[in-house]
Parts: structure tokens; C-alpha cells; sequence
């Protein structure tokens, strides 16, 4: 049995869906952080921010708390990242994990990886003995993520990050990566076992 479950799919398939409602019967006891998205009045994603594994909801409307938001959208449809706020306010979120039976990590495999000392800390966390669930980014929606280095910094691609981190939980931290169906029973049934064992 791995020690771990990460689900990847396209967006909007449910994954982050099925897992907060597996999880809500134990969420006292779950930490870690899960990815928001904030809405504009017209029910327009403007922004994405981290925020405790105890917040379940998936989208709330804008709210001003720049200290967690981690990419904003322009009425252009351009963006902006901020992978520093992984550094500070996403390790914060991993180190209140001590005391958890599960850890949740919703989404890995992006921009979070270009902040060294988060990346770091997100390796430390997989090795140890607390179970994680969550999502992983798909690959194909990695290489569309590149973006530029800070002054002074040579560039780094998403897309080779995520495969670093795809192969080192593969080999190295017992971790299984499951292609995500919705509405696919068997898929179901193995996320809802595995966090069962957990809590049984």
C-alpha cells in the first residue's frame, strides 16, 4: 500500500470536489493548504490563493488578503504570479501539520515549485510519516506555466520541476499518482478507502 494519493485531470473534472467531501467528516484533523480561486462580482476568477486544508470551499468572492494570493488575472486575461507567498504563508500553512493524521496538498506541481524554501520543505514533508492527498498538476498544463525569473535568477521551467517531483514521489516517496475520472466508481472507491484507513 503507497503512502500517499495524489489525482491529476483536467480542470474541472471534480478532483478537488471529491476529495473535500471525503475529508469533511475529519477535517479537525487534516492540515495543510489547498488553492482558491476569488471571484469578481460577475463570478469571474480574478484571483488564486492559498488557504488551510479547514477552508473547504473551492471559490469565495475577492477578499483582500494579499499576503496568501498567489497569481492574479487581469481583465486582459493576463496574469500575475506571486510564488513567494509559498515561501511564507504556504510553509506556515505546512508546518501547523505536526499534530495531523493527513496532510492535504491541493495543487502540487506548479508555480509553488519555484519557491525554493517551499519546495524544500514540500520534499521533507512527503518523506515523513504522515500520509498526503491532493492533486498534482498535470504535466501538459505545466509547460503552459513558464514563467520568468526574479532579477539576477536563471530561469527555471515548471514543466521540469513537475517532472522532478512527478519522479521522485514515483521512486522515492511512495507515492501513487492516479488519473482522475469522474464519475468512475472503481476511482472513487480507492480515494474513499484510503482515507477511511487513515481514520479507521
Amino acid at each position: 500500500m503507497y503512502k500517499h494519493l495524489f489525482l491529476e485531470a483536467d480542470s474541472g473534472a471534480g478532483k478537488s470536489t471529491l476529495i473535500r467531501e471525503l475529508i469533511t467528516p475529519y477535517v479537525d484533523d487534516i492540515g495543510g493548504f489547498s488553492s482558491q480561486r476569488l471571484l469578481d462580482d460577475n463570478n469571474e476568477t480574478i484571483a488564486f490563493r492559498i488557504v488551510s486544508a479547514d477552508d473547504l470551499r473551492l471559490a469565495v468572492p475577492y477578499e483582500e488578503t494579499p499576503e496568501t494570493i498567489f497569481r492574479t488575472i487581469s481583465k486582459d486575461h493576463s496574469s500575475k504570479s506571486m510564488p513567494g507567498v509559498f515561501g511564507s504563508a504556504g510553509i506556515d500553512l505546512l508546518d501547523s501539520c505536526d499534530e495531523k493524521k493527513l496532510i492535504l496538498l491541493d495543487e502540487i506541481g506548479g508555480l509553488e515549485l519555484k519557491d525554493q524554501s517551499f519546495k524544500y520543505r514540500l520534499y521533507v514533508l512527503l518523506a515523513g510519516d504522515v500520509p498526503c492527498i491532493g492533486v498534482i498538476k498535470q504535466l501538459d498544463k505545466a509547460r503552459s506555466m513558464n514563467v520568468s525569473a526574479d532579477a539576477g535568477e536563471k530561469p527555471s521551467s515548471i514543466a521540469s520541476l513537475n517532472q522532478e517531483l512527478r519522479r521522485k514521489m514515483l521512486e522515492d516517496l511512495d507515492c501513487k499518482i492516479l488519473e482522475f475520472k469522474r464519475n468512475d466508481p472503481a476511482i472513487i472507491d480507492e480515494v474513499k478507502d484510503f482515507i477511511d484507513k487513515i481514520f479507521t
